[in-house]
């Protein structure tokens, strides 16, 4: 399998505020930019490389910002880090299988994780959300899941079809996508 990256972002509290740092990622290098509530404040273009990297390369663009910068938001970073809070950090991915191809998104909330899997079109998707203390716990979890909806499918794939038989689809018909 190959896990191909496109983004990562950080997102933190300050006061009344929110910073993000976000890190893109195209063929060949990586695109930086660290936000104050939706303001550009800088950005930063580096070599691609492993997405396992980003948080270095995220630390260095807010690190070479505070010190060679002047004003609010370097000020933020030199004197009241104890005022800034990470909130949310994301995640994208694609999972790349025998030619299959799955976009995953992972939001990770302190001890929550929300992971939404989609197909090239996003026809197909599957979203979850674990509480956990790491990735490890929320994979084995989703393991969990599926290896009972897998020795239950039969029955309840045939109980839901019951279930959801709604007698009115016989007189009012769905309304067509309009998307």
């Amino acid at each position: 399998m190959e896990i191909i990256p496109r983004r990562q972002e950080y997102v933190f509290s300050v006061m009344k505020h929110t910073m993000r740092a976000v890190v893109e990622h195209e063929q060949d290098k990586r695109n930086l930019s660290y936000y104050f509530d939706e303001k550009l404040v800088a950005t930063k273009v580096r070599d691609g490389g492993n997405y396992y990297t980003d948080d270095d390369c995220i630390r260095e663009v807010v690190d070479d910002y505070r010190k060679n910068n002047t004003g609010v938001y370097a000020d933020l970073f030199n004197r009241h880090t104890d005022k800034i809070y990470l909130t949310t950090k994301l995640l994208e991915v694609d999972l790349v299988n025998s030619g299959i191809v799955i976009r995953a998104k992972v939001k990770i909330v302190r001890d929550y994780y929300e992971i939404e899997l989609a197909t090239d079109n996003g026809n197909n998707q599957f979203t979850g959300r674990f509480k956990a203390a790491s990735f490890s716990e929320v994979l084995e979890k989703m393991r969990l899941f599926t290896s009972t909806l897998e020795g239950v499918s039969f029955e309840l794939a045939q109980n839901i079809s019951i279930l959801s038989n709604d007698k009115i689809e016989e007189i009012i018909k769905w309304q067509e996508d309009t998307i």
